[in-house]
């Protein structure tokens, strides 16, 4: 990809990974946001839209390293983006340490509610 970047493609989903040193942040987030404009300049030259809203990103280190990191807010488009600390990845529950701790968390939230559920069929 022009911008240095990893591009993944999912159906109707889309994630662009890049990687970069802990002091580099500011650079990374400036490549990031120009290539999400190009982005939306081809979808809208496409007919197609960028839902800005929809847009997470999220940064993978350790909690040492999390710390170092300044920015939490990216821009992307027309509108600043909140930088996340888990997201959904094709069904799984993700954190910034890549751990299945939120995926079991969400996992377990989700079978007790269904349990619930079936508590006044019985």
């Amino acid at each position: 990809m022009r911008h240095g970047m990893k591009l993944h493609h999912y159906a109707d989903d889309c994630q662009i990974c890049a990687t970069t040193d802990v002091n580099d942040e500011a650079a990374t987030v400036d490549r990031d946001s120009r290539c999400i404009a190009d982005v939306g300049d081809w979808m809208s030259s496409s007919w197609l839209c960028l839902n800005a809203s929809k847009t997470q990103v999220m940064w993978l280190t350790s909690r040492n390293q999390l710390d170092k990191i300044i920015i939490h807010h990216v821009p992307v488009l027309s509108s600043s983006v909140l930088v996340v600390d888990t997201a959904r990845d094709l069904g799984t529950v993700i954190n910034y340490q890549l751990t299945t701790a939120a995926h079991v968390s969400s996992l377990c939230h989700v079978c007790y509610f269904q349990l619930l559920q079936l508590r006044p069929v019985a």
